[in-house]
């Protein structure tokens, strides 16, 4: 658990076991996704965008009988990864999401 260094993070764990820590840049919006295609586990992403680029990170499968929880909490930037899973937006894309 990281607590008390700066901005406003989701941390994952599943089944207890820490995931990671994630956050947009410049404490900007994200959004978690979780689908259960193909019907026998689940997958979830974190996603967020700046003006420039959309980012996304992929979590690991959710088999049955597991438990993926989310919780907020505070993060220092450095405690972030990269987003494995980069795009830049062109200006018509950036437009759209203002």
């Amino acid at each position: 658990m990281i607590v008390g260094q700066g901005m406003k993070a989701l941390e994952v764990t599943i089944d207890g076991r820490f995931i990671g820590v994630y956050a947009a840049p410049d404490e900007g919006p994200w959004i978690a996704l979780m689908a259960n295609i193909p019907r026998t586990y689940m997958r979830a992403h974190i996603m967020t965008e700046t003006p420039t680029e959309s980012w996304q990170w992929q979590l690991p499968d959710i088999q049955e009988g597991e438990c993926i929880e989310f919780r907020i909490v505070d993060a220092a930037p450095s405690d972030i990864p990269p987003a494995p899973y980069v795009t830049k937006l062109t200006g018509e894309e950036s437009d759209e999401g203002a």
